[in-house]
């Protein structure tokens, strides 16, 4: 997984967080991240648990299959997610390389 092929895998991944068109065209992966990261907080603050497991499950795929451009990413996402009221239902869904970030 690299800069150009993530926001394609993540939109196939999770194709009900949607994201901004411009983003994908771009490449602009910082924008779209924290984005995804604020979709997951609303989805664990309405008790959407699939959606958060799939979101959750990207993030570590993404960890293991990701260049170090996309690891970056998702480091992101997980700073953004510490603030989110649900962290601690979040984490539950975290895999081993999630927990080690």
């Amino acid at each position: 997984m690299t800069r150009e092929s993530v926001l394609q895998k993540l939109q196939q991944s999770v194709p009900e967080f949607r994201l901004n068109p411009e983003w994908i065209e771009e490449s602009l992966g910082f924008p779209a991240i924290n984005d995804f990261a604020r979709f997951i907080c609303s989805e664990a603050e309405a008790s959407q648990w699939d959606e958060v497991r799939k979101s959750i499950l990207f993030l570590e795929r993404a960890l293991i299959e990701g260049d170090s451009y996309v690891r970056d990413l998702v480091f992101e996402c997980l700073e953004t997610l510490d603030s989110c009221q649900s962290i601690e239902a979040l984490k539950e869904y975290f895999g081993t390389k999630s927990l080690a970030m």
